[in-house]
């Protein structure tokens, strides 16, 4: 009866464990260049406390090498928080059995092809009674700035070459890798190089307010597309492929 008894007693005990469940709300619809915050948010739902959580959040990755770079400009991170390369760690306090805590990470994220996936986990030094929640994962978006063009514009272009850029901001973090030239539009549509002496054309429209394509030829052939996006810099950012596809592509800065 005594060794019934102590087991009774005992059952609550051993089958109480924390449980932690973290979601992750990335920006969405979010101003280009300007800072929003991801929010992060904790809970624990089990029957004991959480003893010392630990939240990771996997950043965006720039297509940078040897190192490589987030893919946003972080802002100042709320005590307890850290980063190292892409992962921003923060430690928070004991997390009591119903009890939540929030984050709030400042961060401002650039026109680019890539996605701007974000993934948050959690752990704690406590037995859990469920892992599957530890995770969460989400996708920014974002909105440019219109900014319209009446044509008979001279463009300035800053650029840097490499294998599968998706972002300006990859040329930026290597500033020695950025070169320059100019495009002039005129109000019929066409294209000119003004450096080149007429060795290459080519045409240019604005799809919507916020957007600019221009595609340069030599020979009447085209070799080189330019699609970007408007920023609150008042220049539009995005990506250069060449024809024929030669394993290359260029990020772009063009600003009137």
């Amino acid at each position: 009866m005594i060794h019934a008894l102590a087991l009774a007693l005992l059952a609550p005990a051993a089958s109480a464990h924390a449980d932690l469940t973290v979601t992750l709300a990335a920006p969405k619809a979010q101003p280009v260049e300007i800072s929003a915050d991801v929010v992060i948010i904790v809970n624990n739902t089990g029957s004991k406390t959480a003893s010392a959580p630990v939240v990771r959040l996997e950043l965006p990755a720039a297509r940078t090498s040897p190192t490589v770079y987030p893919l946003a400009w972080i802002g100042a991170l709320p005590s307890g928080c850290a980063r190292s390369g892409l992962i921003i760690t923060c430690t928070l306090a004991n997390l009591g059995r119903g009890r939540s805590a929030t984050l709030r990470l400042p961060m401002a994220l650039p026109v680019t092809t890539a996605d701007l996936r974000f993934v948050a986990t959690v752990s704690t030094t406590s037995v859990e009674r469920s892992t599957t929640n530890n995770r969460a994962v989400d996708t920014a978006t974002l909105v440019y700035d219109e900014l319209p063009l009446a044509g008979d514009e001279l463009l300035s272009n800053r650029h840097c070459t490499g294998r599968n850029l998706s972002s300006f901001l990859e040329c930026e973090l290597t500033p020695s890798s950025i070169s320059s030239h100019q495009v002039q539009l005129a109000t019929d549509g066409s294209l000119s190089i003004p450096a080149a002496g007429g060795a290459y054309s080519g045409a240019w429209e604005q799809p919507t307010p916020d957007t600019l394509w221009y595609e340069v030829t030599e020979g009447g052939l085209p070799v080189m597309e330019f699609f970007g996006y408007g920023t609150p810099s008042g220049c539009f950012e995005g990506i250069v492929t060449f024809i024929p596809d030669n394993g290359y592509n260029s990020a772009y800065e063009v600003c009137p």
